[in-house]
């Protein structure tokens, strides 16, 4: 059984012989599912027939992979899982669940794309006008995710490419997304705060909190690679801090921005 995704450019094809790992993967991925050639193979097996919910997921999510580096790829392991990447192709061996299908391809995505990154992040569109709302963990981008409703195409993280002139903003699957891309306008930093606020970012503090926010590449070149982009992003988008308060009033904000 097979099914193909479309993440940004980028076109994956899903195997599984595991019929209710199938159907996970399709729920996951719906609003992503194409037809036609593909540029990635990932085949996932069932390694563990027990099924995650709960407390079991949430620690399995938040326990941080290992990852090593070869000459002819890349390999994860993770909580439960472990995975193998080659050209063309990436092996899976997991529970009965999606988390590190997630894993797998948020990092396959980065290695995939020379000129783009990925960063955490939410993703506000308004038509082709786009603001990446990143921050860390409790910074407040799934709350202003929700806030958004039908304007928000991501809540975690949001891909970033380079194209000719453009920077664009792209809807991933990581950890709730839907399709869709828009120029990116500008960078909001977020935090909680009493009332809705903003201010320019100054360059070197907005690299600083940017930097922490990328999911880096596997090779030492991919650092230096994911810095420069990092640092031509903020040459050419402006960067914010947005304080700001659980309602709907932060979207005035943020529309008036760049």
């Amino acid at each position: 059984m097979d099914i193909r995704f479309q993440f940004g450019s980028w076109v994956v094809r899903v195997c599984t012989d595991h019929p209710a790992l199938f159907k996970l993967i399709q729920e996951r991925y719906a609003p992503f599912v194409v037809h036609g050639s593909f540029d990635i193979d990932v085949t996932c097996h069932v390694r563990h027939q027990f099924s995650f919910d709960g407390p079991a997921l949430l620690k399995a999510r938040h326990v941080r992979p290992t990852l090593k580096d070869s000459i002819h790829g890349w390999s994860m392991r993770g909580a439960f899982f472990d995975a193998t990447l080659r050209p063309g192709s990436i092996q899976i061996h997991g529970p009965l669940a999606t988390y590190p299908i997630d894993f797998v391809l948020a990092q396959a995505w980065v290695d995939a794309h020379k000129q783009a990154a990925l960063i955490h992040g939410a993703a506000i569109v308004d038509g082709e006008r786009g603001w990446l709302c990143s921050g860390p963990s409790g910074a407040g981008k799934s709350t202003l995710a929700r806030l958004m409703g039908f304007r928000a195409l991501c809540d975690e993280f949001a891909g970033v490419v380079r194209e000719h002139s453009d920077i664009r903003l792209v809807g991933l699957p990581f950890w709730q997304g839907r399709p869709g891309t828009a120029r990116l306008d500008a960078i909001m930093m977020l935090r909680h705060g009493p009332r809705h606020q903003i201010a320019p970012c100054h360059p070197r503090e907005a690299l600083r909190l940017l930097s922490r926010q990328m999911v880096w590449g596997l090779r030492p070149d991919d650092v230096q690679r994911g810095l420069a982009m990092v640092q031509d992003l903020l040459a050419r988008v402006p960067c914010y801090v947005l304080a700001f308060t659980p309602d709907i009033g932060v979207w005035d904000v943020i529309r008036e921005v760049a």
